[in-house]
């Protein structure tokens, strides 16, 4: 991730072996001038179709997304052609969602699961047309949309009876309900809702098939199927959609009672076998997920060092002497001249030959004060060795004439150095 715009034209530069991709796509590509108005537009989603080209991926996360990506995101992982699957998908969208019913509940007071009934209004489809934001009757913003999911299904070709291939799915920014657990994501084993989100309905998954059974260290070892978290309730569900609480017991999701982990410790003992060693990988990425510090993932942060004047690191030269300027190359750091400040010392900075760093002017005068005079001596110094080897260097004039080029030379560096230090003064 980086404060800088991730551009369409750099798809052409990421191979599609990847096997983690994060990428932040908060910060707009173009700049739209209408007036006095300045308009912002963000990637769209034409410009993220080569995410389906990443089909090795275990891991995608997607921060501070403005326009709604889940047609390439969703096609993305059942085109996932990775061992096991896709482990970790991490979504979260730049601005929360906005809704009519006051029923639905925020995530901060989501303290259980509240199982809609047959003529509730959360059983209906609130989506529209499957392009995973809510319809405009019920409000605006993103929506988990299950006919997005199975539209993605039919164009990656993938047929009914293979599970979409995901293990831990995390949101931010998303509105809810049960429709996309009854079928696609059925197999979830975690599912992690940010501070954003909006539960209108959601029930755990339930399944037919064997559990993966990642949650039984917490319930007493008893058959776990899914791990449901919200920002102030967490709750272990088995493969029938009821919860469990630590000592394994099935308790009324009326109750809220909320099973918090505090720490998920693998296994003691290990066998190295190739399907252990797996489900080894996959508990790691599910911690990962989550123990996460925050959903709220800032945009890069910015220097806090002020902007540095194009005067003060310009390399352009300023004719001061015509002697060329001596290469170091024994050392990897040489020492300025002294500048005189402005309360009248001196100071002396360095600079580093193997590094790409700048020195700023603040800098410069935040450094420690150095005596003009053996400043001087030494720039002095250095260009009477410059001078030396020049003279040595198979010349046939005279050393008479040689002094006297040295001395000329050296009234030139000290008139060049005073100018320097009347600039910088």
């Amino acid at each position: 991730m980086s404060g800088l715009p991730f551009l369409p034209s750099v798809w052409d530069e990421l191979p599609t072996s990847l096997t983690k991709l994060v990428l932040d796509l908060g910060q707009p590509i173009r700049l739209e001038q209408n007036g006095e108005v300045l308009h912002r537009s963000y990637i769209t989603s034409n410009e993220m179709k080569p995410l389906q080209d990443q089909t090795q991926l275990k891991e995608l996360r997607l921060f501070h997304i403005h326009n709604s990506f889940q047609p390439m995101i969703w096609e993305t992982v059942f085109r996932n052609t990775s061992e096991g699957g896709m482990r970790v998908l991490d979504v979260q969208m730049a601005s929360p969602p906005i809704v009519r019913s006051e029923q639905w509940r925020r995530a901060k007071d989501v303290v259980g699961l509240t199982v809609p009934t047959e003529d509730s209004e959360g059983k209906m489809y609130k989506g529209l047309d499957g392009k995973g934001v809510l319809h405009y009757s019920v409000g605006t913003g993103e929506y988990l949309d299950d006919l997005c999911i199975r539209k993605a299904r039919i164009a990656s070709g993938l047929d009914e009876a293979t599970p979409l291939p995901l293990w831990c799915l995390r949101l931010n920014g998303f509105v809810l309900d049960h429709l996309p657990f009854e079928h696609e994501l059925s197999r979830i084993v975690l599912l992690t809702c940010g501070e954003d989100c909006i539960d209108s309905g959601l029930r755990a998954p339930k399944t037919p098939k064997a559990p993966h059974n990642k949650w039984s260290r917490v319930v007493n070892n008893a058959t776990s199927h899914c791990l449901i978290q919200w920002p102030n309730w967490t709750g272990i569900f088995d493969a029938g959609g009821h919860q469990r609480n630590k000592s394994g017991e099935v308790v009324p999701q009326e109750l809220g009672l909320s099973t918090p982990l505090e720490s998920l410790p693998l296994s003691p003992i290990v066998p190295l076998t190739e399907e252990s060693l797996n489900l080894k990988d996959v508990d790691e990425a599910l911690g990962e997920a989550l123990h996460a510090d925050s959903f709220d993932t800032p945009l890069a942060p910015t220097s806090s060092v002020a902007p540095t004047p194009l005067g003060a690191v310009s390399n352009a030269s300023t004719r001061g002497s015509d002697v060329p300027t001596p290469t170091v190359a024994s050392s990897s750091t040489a020492y300025s001249p002294a500048f005189p400040s402005v309360d009248g010392s001196t100071t002396t900075s360095m600079v580093s030959f193997a590094s790409s760093d700048l020195i700023t002017l603040d800098e410069v005068n935040s450094s420690e004060p150095a005596s003009a005079s053996s400043s001087f001596d030494g720039a002095e110094a250095a260009a009477s060795d410059v001078a030396s080897n020049v003279a040595t260097a198979g010349s046939s004039t005279p050393a008479l004439e040689e002094d006297d080029d040295m001395s000329a030379i050296v009234q030139k560096v000290r008139q060049s150095l005073y100018l320097v230090s009347g600039f910088a003064s």
